[in-house]
């Protein structure tokens, strides 16, 4: 299961509020019953399936492919491309393909390395393509075409030696210092990428582009990691953020960087006007402390959330995490799933994860802070802090309850009943030892926070610890 980081929020309330009713989810193309199972009797589709004989992994490699040869650009009107199985299929540098549609099958996995392009030419309605759930591709090179591209599955889009871009329309693309060489005229019909409820693409290397007017609606994730990602998006490209198809929850853009989504290059045809980013889901700032920014012509109903460091939206605002009363806010890694809500487990690349339920009988959204804040010496992993950056009071009877989880890499063969957890004001560096709470969880008189021994747990090494408190601050666990 791919595993993503993702903050633990069960209620979203910021500026904007919930997609409108109209814009309620609707349909992407569907997929065929089985793979590779759409109908060519009686058309002019032509199917070439991958069989990998030839053992290279080449898609340029004829013995590779059931009709003996290549799928190339004399496929545009005609190729119907399936690739299914484990298959690894890479379209090396230099090698071009334009065909009618793509099946890639959940297990295969297709590479376009850096210079390397793919294009799909199939009407929307009738030939969509699709990179099912459980596929992988890595888009190292130029990939989209004026058809539809559904990603179900993974899909990777980081540059190296060349600017990776997705486009409406074959252009080779230089070394990232040089522009692009485009054969033809950006067609009337852009193409269109649909990031289903299971999608997601992971922009992870240098710079992309995303140019020809291309679109791009995410009802999955779209998500900036690594220092250097961003997305350079041309005049009249459009990203748009939706609901999820069938159910709930929306399409998230989480930048989990310093990165952003910025300007391009002018448009290829006039008149020249920014993409246009239309936000009916959600906008996240995961990581980096600096600044990150969405430039382009904004519009919308969605909400914009930051966690880290400062988000620049395209009318000049900036957005912090708020959240509802008995609702749960924090860091950690969860499932990818259709849901906006999980539970935070560990790693052993990210070991710790926390949450914070704030009392029920608050009233509106609160803004809050919580993140990892640096290393005591023989504590077990990261100091955390937890801020409200709006005033609110809590309770005896209704406190705020933080849920600390260690996976057992770190919890040292501690136990949710051996474990112990420390507190210190925002600031300061002398820690306190949190006392137990008494039966039922009620915090003893004079201490304004306790741990819930009754309320923890210890499963395969892993401990989970609850601690109930009316102050928020600093916590370490030893």
């Amino acid at each position: 299961m791919h595993i993503v980081r993702r903050l633990i929020l069960a209620t979203l309330l910021a500026a904007g509020g919930l997609p409108a009713a109209a814009d309620a989810p609707t349909a992407d193309a569907a997929a065929p019953a089985a793979f590779c199972a759409l109908p060519t009797a009686g058309t002019t589709l032509v199917t070439n399936t991958w069989t990998g004989s030839a053992g290279d992994g080449l898609w340029a490699t004829g013995a590779n492919w059931s009709l003996g040869r290549p799928p190339g650009n004399n496929d545009t009107a005609t190729g119907y491309v399936c690739i299914g199985g484990t298959a690894s299929v890479t379209i090396g540098d230099g090698i071009s393909a334009e065909i009618q549609m793509l099946d890639l099958d959940a297990g295969a996995t297709l590479r376009l390395t850096p210079g390397g392009r793919l294009f799909v030419y199939g009407p929307m309605a009738s030939r969509p393509s699709f990179l099912r759930h459980g596929s992988t591709t890595i888009n190292q090179g130029a990939l989209g075409g004026p058809g539809l591209i559904n990603v179900d599955g993974i899909m990777r889009w980081t540059s190296g030696t060349y600017a990776a871009a997705l486009g409406s329309r074959r252009c080779f693309f230089l070394p990232a210092s040089n522009p692009a060489s485009c054969i033809g005229t950006v067609p009337a019909t852009p193409g269109l990428m649909v990031v289903g409820n299971t999608g997601m693409v992971d922009v992870n290397g240098k710079g992309v582009n995303f140019y020809d007017d291309y679109r791009m609606t995410v009802r999955g994730l779209l998500k900036l990691s690594g220092t250097g990602a961003y997305v350079a998006a041309n005049h009249g490209t459009i990203l748009t953020l939706s609901p999820k198809a069938g159910t709930t929850g929306v399409g998230v853009f989480q930048i989990a960087n310093n990165g952003g989504w910025y300007e391009g290059n002018p448009r290829p045809a006039a008149p020249d006007a920014l993409g246009q980013v239309i936000n009916n889901g959600r906008i996240w700032k995961s990581g980096g402390t600096g600044m990150s920014q969405v430039i382009g012509t904004y519009s919308g109903t969605g909400t914009a959330q930051v966690s880290s460091g400062t988000l620049i939206l395209p009318e000049g605002t900036t957005a912090t995490s708020r959240v509802a009363p008995a609702r749960a806010y924090g860091f950690g890694y969860c499932p990818y799933t259709n849901s906006l809500t999980c539970t935070p487990d560990t790693n052993q690349d990210h070991p710790q994860a926390a949450k914070v339920r704030l009392p029920g009988s608050l009233s509106g959204a609160k803004a809050l802070r919580v993140q990892q804040d640096g290393h005591v010496s023989g504590a077990i992993g990261t100091v955390v802090l937890v801020k409200a950056l709006t005033a609110f009071t809590m309770t005896r009877t209704d406190p705020a309850v933080l849920t600390f989880r260690f996976d057992s890499l770190i919890a040292n063969g501690k136990t949710d009943k051996t474990i112990t957890i420390k507190t210190a004001p925002d600031g300061s560096a002398t820690f306190t030892v949190v006392p137990n709470c008494l039966a039922g969880g009620a915090i003893p008189t004079p201490a304004t926070a306790c741990v819930d021994r009754s309320a923890g747990s210890t499963s395969g090494g892993d401990v989970t610890v609850v601690v109930r408190t009316m102050h928020f601050s600093r916590w370490h666990a030893t």
